[in-house]
């Protein structure tokens, strides 16, 4: 759709509300005209900056846009709920405004790197926030999660210190077990020595843990016993794990171990365990020769994903086929 097409709209549509759209167009007449939207969702990817006009749309309660750039004008956007910048490939530079969202209540980032920035980025701690996803610890300041008391989700990447660590741990909302799905990335040369408070977590389901476990004894209670989805990678685990989180985690559905998570070459899956998993996801362990499943295990596995050079029981590969 060219400016031209969308003109003869905007005079009709003034009053807007919602504007979605996927295709390529020329976005100028959206900020110019549509003041009164509430929902912004545009999947055309923006390679410029977004313009300061942005800033006008002071009703938007949801703002999902792929640009490269997002200008300071976002900070005028008061009424935002729900600011979504995921796309991977495009956003690089994010202005150091959103502190100012206080009604905001949803979060999303891309989660695997980090974003251009003069100084690190502050946070909205007003509480209202409920989902914080994908900030990475090399551009915001992760010392403000100690401010945030009623986030349902969080995920927070390129943690490369005991300091960085210790402020996710005492996140109120961590320490108060109000975390239902949780994600931490941690940076290559730094272990996770203690999994904190959420060992002891009735509320959290779901949980990815990228770094090495080495330090963690999982046989003494290091994971939350009300887990339903657990991915694991690089925790570079010398003993089987598979013992312990089949006869440890009974609400188990979902799990992942990926990318050397395990560095041992046989896993086990012992005699009746494993009753409620359904998907079963040991991929990139690139010392492992073989699975071995006993009698009465993986009784629901609906889903396996496993290498192709690993020696797969009688039993599996006829699920896999």
């Amino acid at each position: 759709m060219t400016r031209t097409e969308l003109e003869p709209t905007t005079q009709i549509n003034s009053h807007l509300r919602s504007f979605v759209y996927w295709s390529d167009f020329d976005t100028r007449p959206v900020f110019e005209n549509f003041h009164f939207l509430r929902v912004l969702h545009i999947e055309q990817d923006i390679k410029t900056e977004l313009p300061e006009a942005l800033g006008d749309l002071i009703f938007l309660r949801y703002l999902k846009v792929n640009s490269a750039k997002v200008p300071r004008s976002l900070g005028n956007l008061h009424r935002l709920l729900i600011v979504d910048f995921r796309d991977p490939r495009m956003l690089h530079e994010l202005p150091n405004v959103l502190m100012k969202l206080e009604q905001l209540r949803h979060l999303y980032l891309r989660a695997i790197s980090a974003l251009a920035a003069a100084s690190q980025l502050r946070l909205p701690t007003s509480g209202n926030l409920r989902t914080l996803w994908g900030i990475s610890a090399k551009s915001w300041r992760v010392k403000d999660l100690e401010q945030l008391s009623h986030l349902r989700k969080l995920c927070v990447t390129d943690i490369a210190s005991m300091e960085e660590l210790e402020s996710v741990w005492k996140c109120p909302s961590i320490t108060s077990d109000c975390v239902h799905k949780l994600a931490l990335v941690v940076e290559d040369e730094m272990e996770l020595s203690s999994l904190g408070p959420i060992s002891h977590s009735h509320n959290l389901s779901s949980l990815y843990l990228w770094g090495s476990l080495q330090q963690i004894p999982l046989d003494s209670g290091g994971l939350p016993r009300n887990l339903t989805k657990l991915i694991l990678a690089r925790s570079k685990l010398s003993q089987d794990p598979m013992p312990f989180l089949g006869n440890n985690l009974p609400y188990l559905k979902y799990l992942r171990l990926a990318w050397n998570a395990y560095t041992g070459s046989e896993m086990v899956c012992k005699e009746n365990s494993f009753l409620p998993l359904e998907q079963l996801h040991p991929d990139l362990l690139f010392n492992l020769q073989s699975l071995k499943v006993e009698n009465g295990a993986l009784p629901q596995l609906k889903g396996l994903f496993i290498s192709d050079d690993v020696q797969i029981p009688q039993r599996l590969e006829r699920l896999r086929n």
